[in-house]
């Protein structure tokens, strides 16, 4: 004969059990309601874009257009079926309208901003406002640059002067920009703001600092006939650089922003007063590079 314990719920410990249920449901829906009091019709937000979505570590600026409808209060079998349909449709998502982002007609005008359905996961407020007068962004500060309308997450690995050198891993890049254009990041985490500690500086293993004057080979030709000025951005990958160029070969005006390797640059020659013989090898400047040459004539 086999026997079996029987255990009996006596009606108090039912009551207790209720009521700690009933506890848990108010703290979490409240925790809900705090994280979503930025989730109605007209307020404005941001966006996270992802891999998938064409952009990595971007935050967009947006209006919310339509929010999803509630869910029901109680759970039957049929509506618990119903809520995971919800789960996969534009239902359960709210629509947004991109202040920025627009398509381009074939024209080249452009059309209305884009709307599109998103998770609200992916949807925070906006961050608090700075003043950029009172909050003062250091050295390996994780920060949010604003760069074609978007807001990417970056680390600051170089201050000179009023220029602010940005770093960006995914994808590899390296931004000159000024304190008007940078914010400090911080995580939406469960209806508050948190801010992140300070990036881990790492070893480098370039010669130069962001934002210091250098020549380039932009020919990459060995030997080099022409030196170009520029300003070091940064290592972007082991033996590739950034550097700013203002070359008459590229196309438009201002400094362009160029991928060289590590036999491509050269700090600036010290300046000297020096008097040079016939057949001597010089660098002449033309107004723009420095030309390397061979002096054939002095005129007195």
């Amino acid at each position: 004969m086999f026997v079996y314990s029987h255990w009996l719920l006596l009606p108090q410990q039912a009551s207790k059990q209720t009521k700690t249920e009933k506890m848990r449901s108010t703290r979490s829906s409240v925790v809900e309601e705090e994280e979503e009091e930025h989730l109605h019709e007209g307020s404005k937000v941001e966006v996270f874009f992802s891999k998938e979505d064409g952009l990595q570590n971007a935050w967009l600026s947006a209006v919310v257009l339509k929010t999803p409808p509630p869910p029901p209060p109680y759970c039957s079998p049929s509506s618990s079926s119903e809520m995971k349909k919800r789960k996969t449709s534009s239902d359960s998502k709210v629509l947004v309208r991109y202040d920025h982002l627009h398509t381009v007609a074939r024209n080249h005008h452009r059309k209305p901003p884009i709307t599109q359905y998103v998770k609200p996961f992916f949807i925070r407020p906006l961050p608090p406002p700075e003043d950029p007068d009172q909050q003062v962004i250091e050295l390996n500060e994780i920060v949010d640059a604003f760069h074609r309308n978007v807001w990417w997450t970056g680390v600051v690995i170089n201050v000179v002067g009023d220029k602010y050198y940005v770093e960006f891993k995914n994808p590899p890049d390296i931004l000159e920009l000024v304190r008007s254009q940078i914010r400090l990041h911080r995580n939406w985490v469960q209806g508050t703001w948190n801010s992140p500690q300070k990036h881990q500086k790492t070893t480098r293993s370039s010669l130069f600092n962001p934002g210091e004057a250098i020549e380039v080979n932009l020919e990459n030709e060995l030997p080099c006939i022409v030196w170009s000025p520029a300003i070091f951005l940064g290592e972007v990958r082991p033996y590739q650089f950034l550097v700013q160029s203002k070359n008459s070969k590229i196309e438009g005006e201002g400094f362009h922003k160029i991928s060289v390797k590590l036999h491509q640059i050269r700090p600036h020659p010290p300046l000297a007063e020096v008097k040079f013989d016939v057949f001597e090898k010089v660098d002449a400047f033309d107004g723009l590079d420095w030309w390397v040459g061979v002096i054939t004539k002095v005129l007195t």
